[in-house]
């Protein structure tokens, strides 16, 4: 243990923790609500638009895009930051319960 930094691996130990809980978190939340399982569709659907489009948005690759192109990557920015509304908000809740749960006020 004298070559680990003590830090950096409870760091590692709790951000694997936190990715295991959030993950739980995001997959109850897309089984059981509709509307973030909408926005999701929605934002598979826009990336299978075209080529050029899918390049922009899971590449990050340059490209000219004509005005309903752009359009299209703007309708992507909007339901991304409503899909990630919805992730945060489940997330807070989540925590609140089990906060609760943990010190049996519920």
């Amino acid at each position: 243990m004298d070559n680990i930094n003590i830090t950096e691996f409870i760091g590692d130990f709790f951000d694997e923790e936190l990715d295991e809980y959030i993950y739980k978190i995001l997959y109850k939340l897309q089984k059981e609500s509709k509307k973030y399982s909408d926005l999701i569709n929605n934002e598979e659907k826009i990336k299978q638009t075209n080529e050029t489009l899918r390049q922009v948005l899971e590449c990050s690759n340059p490209q000219k895009l004509n005005v309903e192109e752009c359009n299209k990557i703007i309708e992507f920015i909007e339901n991304n930051r409503l899909k990630m509304f919805e992730e945060c908000r489940a997330s807070y809740i989540q925590g609140i319960l089990d906060g609760l749960a943990k010190r049996k006020l519920i």
